[in-house]
């Protein structure tokens, strides 16, 4: 079914608390945000909310008549059926101001009823004449996207007969858009579209996509998600430059010291498996610049996570009793292994596993001489 969107006054969800605006004037109120918060529901519950689970300081609500209920103990302002701000995170609630219903301008009384309806069918207004003058003064109507100037909100008019795109940037043949549509926009990306990267808007709060080159786009500005790179590097294959740095990040030896040999046995499993996907990335001819560069940083940051350290002794030849607890503690975090025994005449740690098998460890490989 072809979805004819020809109704130009159609807007689509303006405000974090909307889900729809007509040009009627009503009275609304704006709560505002003082810092990063949660939106919660009647049971006092932190919520996930338009997909978000908090809102950064500057987000606005639009809410109702300012009201203030308590849920255990804690005062909120209450937004809309079951949706509840805390008090303490909002810095402002005031009036929003109402968008006026737009109305065309009032005929001379010397144009008759007929002639007046056969100018509006041309889009033609009559409006009053000078002073000094009694001829009329015939103007050409305000184009559609010009009445949203000005306002809070981002609107986008279809400058050509087109259709959206699906939130997998498909197109939906079964959404049409007419010229002169106009929609409330509530983001921007780049995507990569018809075989090349373009900016576009997302129509409303729905999965609906429209590209920037089949609209013109008036009110508020708005900042796209991403950016024109971001696309670039995740769709064009990794070149030399990308490879060679993930490859000296997987050589750098890091399993030759002490960080990795007496790190905890989870965080020395999350490093051995980023390297074997980084070895991975490097074997797939289909890697992308993006997919190099962040599988580098995962390694780099796997790397940077390992937390081995020798135990610091004041004497390495006599080890105090807390300083054979505190080994044991070591070796019990390296190997999960909780049995473990000292002979202090060789400096040795002997360990047995659950299934009966025994390694030994030296001490001189787990302590440090302390520094006074």
């Amino acid at each position: 079914m072809r979805l004819k969107a020809v109704v130009a006054a159609v807007v689509i969800g303006l405000g974090l608390g909307s889900t729809a605006q007509t040009t009627a004037a009503s009275t609304s109120y704006k709560a505002t945000l003082g810092r990063r918060a949660s939106v919660y529901n009647k049971k006092g519950k932190a919520i996930k909310f338009l997909g978000k689970r908090s809102f950064a300081k500057g987000a606005w609500f639009k809410a109702g008549k300012k009201k203030v209920v308590k849920i255990r103990g804690v005062r909120y302002y209450r937004i809309s059926a079951n949706v509840f701000l805390k008090v303490k995170d909002v810095a402002s609630y005031t009036v929003l101001k109402p968008v006026k219903k737009a109305t065309k301008k009032k005929v001379t009384k010397k144009t008759t009823k007929k002639k007046a309806t056969a100018k509006a069918k041309k889009k033609k207004v009559v409006v009053a004449a000078k002073k000094s003058t009694d001829k009329k003064v015939v103007e050409d109507e305000p184009k559609l996207s010009e009445r949203f100037d000005n306002l809070e909100f981002t609107y986008a008019t279809a400058n050509k007969p087109t259709y959206v795109y699906d939130a997998k940037n498909k197109k939906n043949a079964d959404f049409y858009v007419s010229k002169g549509a106009v929609f409330n926009v509530w983001s921007s990306r780049y995507a990569y579209i018809d075989d090349k990267i373009q900016l576009e808007y997302q129509l409303g709060r729905q999965s609906y996509w429209i590209l920037a080159d089949d609209v013109d786009i008036s009110g508020q500005p708005i900042t796209p998600s991403n950016t024109y790179e971001s696309v670039y590097k995740s769709i064009t294959p990794a070149t030399d430059k990308e490879k060679n740095a993930l490859q000296a990040t997987i050589n750098s030896n890091v399993k030759d010291t002490d960080k990795y040999k007496l790190a905890t046995l989870s965080l020395k499993k999350a490093y051995d498996k980023e390297v074997t996907k980084a070895q991975a990335t490097l074997e797939n001819s289909a890697t992308t610049i993006k997919q190099a560069e962040d599988m580098n940083a995962s390694l780099k940051q796997a790397a940077s996570d390992l937390d081995g350290t020798r135990v610091a002794v004041s004497n390495p030849e006599q080890l105090t009793d807390n300083d054979i607890k505190e080994i044991k503690e070591l070796i019990t975090s390296m190997t999960d292994i909780s049995n473990i025994t000292y002979d202090a005449g060789q400096h040795l740690f002997t360990l047995t596993d659950k299934s009966g098998n025994v390694t030994t460890m030296s001490a001189y490989d787990l302590i440090a001489q302390a520094i006074d």
